[in-house]
């Protein structure tokens, strides 16, 4: 009965064996599903990073730009607040030279108006002294 035996048992392993690559095979399959559904996780994951990437991207593009036209409004504030002030100063320097034209006439009419008192009086004194 040794050679049965070891037929027996020899059938019995085969079959164990057989038995486990099966569960291994199914166990297979299962660790493949998974590594499929992970690996579709990682993709759609992938792409949903590159997606808020590109939003972000443009986020700070958006923002670069309403820094850059703040950037460009302030310059023009700058300048246009620079020529307001050259053009008061110029104002200032006209209202000055208008002011002492002013008084260099009202000056010259003193003058003037002195001048033609003295020759009034002159005159009335000529016109007195006439017999």
């Amino acid at each position: 009965m040794v050679g049965g035996a070891r037929t027996d048992d020899a059938e019995r392993r085969a079959g164990d064996a057989e038995a486990e690559a099966a569960t291994l095979r199914v166990e297979c399959a299962a660790a493949s599903a998974s590594a499929a559904n992970a690996r579709a996780a990682a993709e759609s994951a992938h792409a949903e990073l590159a997606r808020l990437a590109d939003l972000s991207e443009a986020e700070r593009a958006a923002a670069e730009g309403a820094r850059r036209a703040a950037e460009a409004e302030k310059d023009a504030a700058s300048e246009a607040r620079a020529v307001a002030e050259a053009a008061g100063a110029e104002a200032d320097v006209r209202v000055s030279r208008a002011e002492e034209r002013a008084a260099a006439a009202d000056a010259e009419a003193e003058r003037l108006a002195e001048e033609g008192e003295e020759r009034r009086r002159r005159f009335a004194h000529m016109q007195a002294a006439k017999p």
